[in-house]
């Protein structure tokens, strides 16, 4: 089985492409923001901050992909982590945490 990591019919599966650009781009940054908030603080020693790693969750979830194959497709024109580093930093996340993100 192959994966998807062509980008040219990747785009095609963007979930706010029905919307125009400029409400697409402000749902893109508050979605950013609140993740960076619940993100837990990186290392000294991490090469990405939260925001990266926000940045990068908000495009794979645009998409409706899966962490590691999204994390490629992602890493194909920015520079990101691997699915398996941000499924490590998702594992962290205490159960109050994400109680907090989904309640507002």
């Amino acid at each position: 089985m192959t994966e998807d990591t062509d980008t040219n019919n990747y785009e095609e599966r963007n979930v706010l492409k029905c919307f125009p650009e400029k409400m697409a781009h402000a749902f893109i940054k508050k979605s950013e923001r609140a993740l960076c908030q619940f993100m837990p603080p990186s290392h000294g020693n991490s090469l990405y901050t939260r925001k990266d790693f926000a940045k990068q969750l908000v495009f794979i979830a645009c998409h409706g992909d899966f962490i590691s194959n999204g994390s490629r497709v992602y890493n194909l024109e920015h520079s990101g982590s691997s699915g398996d580093t941000i499924l490590h930093h998702l594992h962290n996340l205490s159960m109050e945490d994400v109680h907090v993100c989904t309640k507002g």
